[in-house]
């Protein structure tokens, strides 16, 4: 799936379920995909996301890892069936066993690269 980020596209994984269905929010002629999770949330939680990652982080670097760390939680939780109602510091603490699982076993996390 291509996303729009700065002044090129760039290969971002997209959730695992089916990318007929990802929300996309319209400001303006600009379209924006949200992840699913946050896309069923609502428009409003569709606008504060692309707000965060647009006009809160200014370092392109950051705005890119922080993405893909939220792209990669976001998608576990849709695998998982939960919904942005249910996301709690509990969910969080499960999806950091499941990369500590992850990284145990010699299985590539979000964050590691073939090379």
């Amino acid at each position: 799936m291509w996303r729009f980020t700065e002044k090129r596209r760039e290969r971002i994984p997209a959730p695992s379920s089916a990318v007929a269905k990802t929300p996309v929010l319209k400001i303006g002629r600009v379209s924006f995909v949200v992840p699913a999770v946050i896309g069923t949330a609502g428009a409003r939680a569709s606008k504060r996301f692309v707000e965060f990652f647009t006009a809160t982080i200014r370092n392109k670097n950051t705005r890119l890892a922080y993405a893909r760390a939220c792209g990669a939680f976001l998608t576990w939780c849709e695998d998982h069936g939960i919904g942005f109602d249910d996301i709690e510091s509990i969910t969080i603490s499960a999806y950091m066993e499941h990369l500590l699982a992850e990284e145990k076993s010699g299985g590539l996390g979000p964050f590691q690269t073939h090379g």
